[in-house]
């Protein structure tokens, strides 16, 4: 099950295609992890700031892994291998190029038993606009 959740009127100037790659990126990733439960997208405003996230009810991250995450050709997460490795390494790299921060929250918990989940945090570092 895949969920929006995204204030009504919510614009920021920022880079759309790069935008869109990020999180279609972070998306298909969890399409990968998650065969119950949901994928979320959800954007809101913290501390004048617009702040996406990807949210899933996946198995999660093994914490070995966590600290390599955004690194270029890590190992595959997937159990299939499916992956280049590369994905999270440019995610992380069309973040910075906007000026923004994409990281792993850490403290996520999907709600799902047994099923922990992942969650990435992009701060794009820009205030929402009026669109008027």
């Amino acid at each position: 099950k895949i969920l929006l959740d995204c204030p009504q009127g919510l614009v920021v100037m920022t880079d759309r295609l790069r935008l869109k790659q990020v999180c279609l990126n972070l998306a298909r990733n969890s399409v990968k992890f998650v065969d119950e439960g949901f994928i979320r997208l959800k954007a809101e405003v913290v501390n004048d700031e617009v702040n996406l996230y990807i949210e899933d009810s996946g198995p999660g991250i093994p914490i070995e892994k966590r600290e390599i995450l955004f690194s270029k050709f890590q190992e595959s997460l997937d159990t299939l291998s499916q992956g280049t490795g590369i994905g999270l390494f440019l995610c992380f790299n069309l973040v910075t190029l906007m000026e923004g921060e994409i990281s792993l929250d850490t403290h996520y918990d999907s709600g799902v038993k047994g099923k922990p989940g992942t969650r990435f945090v992009v701060n794009l570092k820009r205030e929402p606009i009026d669109p008027k």
